[in-house]
């Protein structure tokens, strides 16, 4: 009985071996020539000068017309899809919406804006990156970081769009790990909410006082407290769920 051939060094190389993902130089150039493009002109003085308080609050009749208009709420969607793509800074289309709509209407308008632009933003990074980033991000020092994200999604993910607010480069790295879509949209939408509520907050105080004392009236006290109790939740939650050897709350739920 003959006895099987030993592998020669050559096949033992290959046996076992995990096969590099393919890299589509095409997607990943799209995606350096987005970043590229929107960090270029969000560095642009000028772009970065129309875009302060001041400048906002002298064009604020002409952006009630705008967005007030037939089309405005269209209008205002679209400019808020592009401002995040392009790394204008996060918030300034939900301050627009305080200055342009009345309370509510502005709440709901920054909302939607805000909720479209992100997860656009993370579908787009998805389909570019994910295959690419994705196994690199599993070798690295943060696979630790990653698979966490991955479990705890709706919490992870709100929690950090709380502490890193619209920040571009948090939306893209959502989209190449393999978080649910449903848990970035929950956590999206979670950590969206007090960052909205208090900048649209501040923007109206701000219109409107004197001095600082001015600002802390009894509605922007109740946004703070509000916040407060938010950050004692997340913070509640990440200490109860989001420890070693502690239940999935997705799984909870």
């Amino acid at each position: 009985m003959s006895l099987p051939a030993e592998p020669n060094a050559e096949t033992a190389h290959h046996v076992g071996a995990h096969p590099k993902p393919k890299v589509n130089r095409l997607k990943l150039a799209v995606a350096v020539g987005i970043v590229l493009l929107g960090a270029t002109l969000a560095a642009d003085p000028d772009i970065r000068d129309q875009l302060t308080m001041d400048s906002l609050r002298e064009k604020v009749e002409w952006l009630r017309t705008i967005f007030n208009g037939p089309y405005g709420f269209w209008l205002f969607l679209a400019a808020s899809i592009v401002a995040i793509q392009i790394q204008l800074p996060g918030l300034v289309m939900v301050i627009v919406a305080a200055l342009v709509y009345p309370p509510v209407k502005a709440f709901v308008y920054g909302m939607i804006g805000s909720i479209f632009g992100t997860t656009i933003g993370f579908f787009i990074f998805r389909y570019l990156l994910r295959d690419f980033v994705r196994p690199r991000l599993q070798r690295s020092f943060l696979a630790k970081f990653i698979d966490r994200i991955e479990q705890h999604g709706v919490i992870t993910m709100a929690i950090l769009r709380v502490v890193l607010q619209m920040s571009p480069p948090l939306t893209w790295l959502m989209g190449a790990t393999n978080i649910r879509i449903r848990d970035f949209f929950i956590g999206n939408m979670l950590g969206l909410v007090p960052l909205i509520l208090v900048a649209q907050t501040v923007t109206r105080e701000l219109q409107r006082v004197d001095t600082w004392r001015d600002i802390f009236s009894a509605q922007f006290l109740a946004i703070l407290v509000g916040l407060i109790m938010f950050y004692a939740t997340i913070f509640f939650v990440k200490k109860t769920w989001l420890t070693p050897g502690a239940p999935n709350l997705e799984e909870e739920i």
